[in-house]
């Protein structure tokens, strides 16, 4: 019986635009792990989510095609990125997004707090104000301080733009959130040691 909220990978039919934002990804994101690997060899990338990975087993992701992509560090996630383009319709592509979120908000925000859903959306006008509609529903969540186009570190972080983000910017925006969630974790394993310190001491 396989599990409703997810499914292995998609690999339908993409627009130019999309398949521009999937190569900008892929590039962008592959840039990103080298950028922090060099200070820290335990900076992951992970494109193929197994089942052991998943919760129960009963299904796996696989963004190889599509740039998207989840960064671990230490073992734990510290962020999944994901995009959504159309240029009709906007139901199966949102569809597909919200397993990606059910991964996030079930499983890897469960393992930390800190990791963030990092989202590129783009499109026509119209289009965007649909997909926008569609995906809105998250930005209710507690963990959701602020709305679109805003970091929400340790949340949902959606990006909208009418035409595709550049590389540059793709790459900033990413670069800042993984950075602040690697300063948390810090922070907290600093206070958690300091802690231990005063326990044994006091």
């Amino acid at each position: 019986m396989s599990n409703p909220c997810l499914n292995e990978g998609h690999s339908g039919a993409a627009n130019v635009d999309g398949e521009k934002q999937m190569q900008n990804l892929k590039d962008v994101t592959d840039f990103v792990e080298k950028y922090f690997k060099k200070d820290n060899p335990t900076f992951k990338i992970k494109r193929q989510i197994k089942n052991n990975l998943v919760p129960g087993g009963l299904a796996a992701f696989s963004f190889t095609r599509s740039g998207e992509a989840v960064y671990y560090c230490q073992g734990l996630p510290i962020a999944i990125i994901s995009r959504l383009n159309s240029e009709s319709g906007t139901d199966a592509n949102v569809g597909k997004w919200y397993r990606k979120q059910w991964l996030f908000e079930n499983h890897l925000k469960k393992q930390n707090t800190h990791c963030t859903h990092i989202t590129f959306v783009s499109g026509k006008p119209s289009i965007l104000k649909t997909i926008q509609r569609g995906v809105s529903m998250v930005m209710t969540q507690s963990f959701n301080k602020k709305l679109f186009n805003e970091h929400n570190h340790g949340g949902n972080s959606i990006f909208c733009s009418e035409s595709n983000d550049t590389w540059y910017d793709m790459q900033a925006k990413i670069i800042e959130a993984v950075e602040y969630n690697l300063n948390e974790i810090a922070k907290a394993k600093k206070a958690s040691t300091l802690e231990d310190a005063y326990e044994v001491t006091g």
